[in-house]
Order: structure tokens, then C-alpha cells, then sequence
């Protein structure tokens, strides 16, 4: 398993102050209506930061159609069904905590939204700005802290942003988790082209206009 998937659902959010029971109710219609073995996902969080384990560490999730084999999936318990824009800084931590849970137990992690698998707006643009700002790597410290990379750097972080860039299909690059002269010249492509001045830094501009361009 080497990918964390953000989801978002509103449903049962008529009983947004029992989430537990809102959880229930979501394994109900994935058996009982989609006819699947249990819940969808791996994990449920709440607005209050509470986590639910759906099918848990390690188990074939039902909620990411291709990618349902090789991740996790976390799914946040909203309650805005147009905008999907109500995760809470409590919300933000609690899967910030599952994220770094994941990288423990799996090693480096890809995150990523379900409307990168699949055809949907889910998680929302709000869970998508958190998963560019890698707000988890600040110990699951909420709210986009976009912390700057450049030529130098090395980490799962540099491997994220390669894997974007390679995607975009600027530069053929490998995403080996080291920022090279290659990796500075996709970001300048990218800054060119998003309006950005091209110095081959990354922050959050650079993060911002990279995740429009991948959506």
C-alpha cells in the first residue's frame, strides 16, 4: 500500500452529532444498496477529529475504483454537499495523523484526491489545497504549511512534486525523490506557464498552480 486517497461524504449528515451512527449508516448502504463486502473506505473522520476504522490497515478498499488495491482510503464526514468546503482544523489533523500512521507502517506515501482517479469533484477543492500544502509533515499540524523546496532537496516531498510535473509531461523526469537540474527545469516550464516568475523554487504559488494543472 503506497497511496493515501482523500474522500469526503455527506451523507447521514442529517446526524451530523452522531457521527458513529453516521458511519453505520454509510456501512449499511455500501453493503445493503452497492452489495459491497463492508464499508467502502479504510478510515472515517469527523469534523471533531474523531477517526472511525472502516476495513482498516492493509485491506482492499471499494472506494477508488483502480487505485482500490494499492491504497488507503480516508474519508471525511461533511455535511456541505456543493462545495465540500466545511473540514475543520480538527479534520485536518485527524487525517494528517492517518497519513503519518500509513508512512509508518508502509512507508513513503503518494497522496492524492479521488477526482484523481475517478471522474468526481471528491474530496473537494478544500481537502485538494491540503493535499498540495503537505500540511501533514508539520506532525499532522493543520492548515497548509507550504514549506519551500528547491535544487538540493531530497525526500518523499521532491518524489510528490516529480510525480506531478512528470504527469504534466514538461520534462521526462523519474521521480526519485532528488531535485536536480531536471526538476528545476519542469518547475520553471510550470511557472512559465502558470504566470509565476521562473526562478525553479517551490512554495505555495508553485504547489497552488501545480494542482490546478493536474486536476
Amino acid at each position: 500500500m503506497d497511496e493515501c486517497v482523500l474522500h469526503y461524504t455527506s451523507m447521514g449528515s442529517d446526524q451530523i452529532g452522531d457521527q458513529a451512527e453516521r458511519v453505520r449508516g454509510v456501512q449499511r448502504f455500501h453493503m445493503d444498496t452497492r452489495g459491497w463486502s463492508d464499508i467502502a473506505y479504510s478510515f472515517l473522520y469527523s469534523d471533531d477529529g474523531s477517526i472511525f476504522e472502516g476495513r482498516g490497515w492493509g485491506v482492499r478498499t471499494a472506494a477508488t475504483g483502480p487505485a482500490n488495491g494499492y491504497s488507503h482510503a480516508f474519508c471525511f464526514l461533511g455535511a456541505d454537499r456543493d462545495g465540500r468546503d466545511d473540514v475543520t482544523d480538527a479534520g485536518r489533523e485527524a487525517v494528517g495523523s492517518l497519513i503519518l500512521e500509513a508512512e509508518r507502517r508502509y512507508g513513503s506515501q503518494r497522496v492524492s484526491g479521488h477526482r484523481q482517479h475517478m471522474g468526481t469533484s471528491c474530496p473537494g477543492d478544500e481537502l485538494m489545497r491540503y493535499i498540495a500544502s503537505h500540511a501533514w509533515e508539520q506532525s499532522g499540524a493543520p492548515s497548509g504549511a507550504f514549506r519551500a523546496m528547491s535544487k538540493g532537496d531530497s525526500g518523499p516531498r521532491v518524489k510528490e512534486l516529480q510525480r506531478r510535473l512528470d504527469a504534466l509531461s514538461y520534462v521526462k523526469l523519474e521521480a526519485d525523490g532528488q531535485f536536480g537540474d531536471l526538476t528545476v527545469t519542469a518547475v520553471k516550464q510550470l511557472q512559465r506557464k502558470a504566470g509565476i516568475r521562473a526562478t525553479g523554487k517551490v512554495g505555495k504559488p508553485t504547489w497552488e498552480a501545480l494542482l490546478a494543472a493536474v486536476q
